[in-house]
């Protein structure tokens, strides 16, 4: 397991600005990547960096 804050999609999403719907796609896409899946499946991320992509830079 990561040493960092894992967050969940709705998380990530809220922080960067995104929709869940669209943090799913880039990930379905491999475009970001969960750092980790937890036992039930649910897909965990490391915290975005500043520089990640937000809504208005899609």
């Amino acid at each position: 397991m990561h040493g960092d804050t894992l967050y969940s999609i709705g998380e990530l999403a809220r922080r960067t600005g995104l929709t869940v719907e669209t943090v799913r796609l880039r990930s379905d896409r491999g475009i970001v990547s969960p750092a980790e899946r937890t036992p039930a499946g649910h897909r965990r991320y490391v915290p975005a960096p500043p520089d990640a992509p937000t809504e208005e830079q899609d």
